[in-house]
């Protein structure tokens, strides 16, 4: 199928997302082409124009382990991300004032601004 040698990418290591989204990051440089075996996710990378394929397989080579670190990085901060989520939203659910004190208000300041909308600008700037 493919002519290119395939990158071998022990299964041990990188997870099948870690994978994806390295190969994601090639898409618009190479066709990418996936298989595996029991020790190894196998990487096809076939360049779209006449480059190197080493420079690829070095190139993928560090966007692997960029992928795995955002990764990790990614399920270390899972808890806190959820929780500030959670907080947020809480918190900006409460209401503060009555319903009713907060709508009157609120129709109060916007005939207000309409009234200064509908003055006429030469009878208030007259000389």
């Amino acid at each position: 199928m493919f002519s290119c040698k395939p990158f071998l990418v022990l299964k041990s290591i990188f997870r099948p997302e870690v994978v994806l989204k390295a190969a994601y990051q090639f898409l618009d440089r190479c066709y990418i082409h996936f298989e595996e075996n029991e020790k190894y996710w196998l990487v096809y990378l076939q360049p779209k124009e006449n480059t190197s394929i080493e420079n690829f397989n070095s190139l993928f080579e560090n966007e692997l382990l960029l992928q795995a670190v955002r990764y990790v990085t990614f399920q270390q901060t899972k808890s806190l991300r959820e929780i500030l989520m959670a907080r947020v939203m809480a918190t900006s659910m409460v209401d503060q004032k009555e319903p009713l004190e907060r709508v009157e208000q609120e129709e109060n300041s916007e005939k207000a601004s309409l009234q200064d909308i509908l003055q006429d600008w030469y009878f208030l700037h007259e000389k």
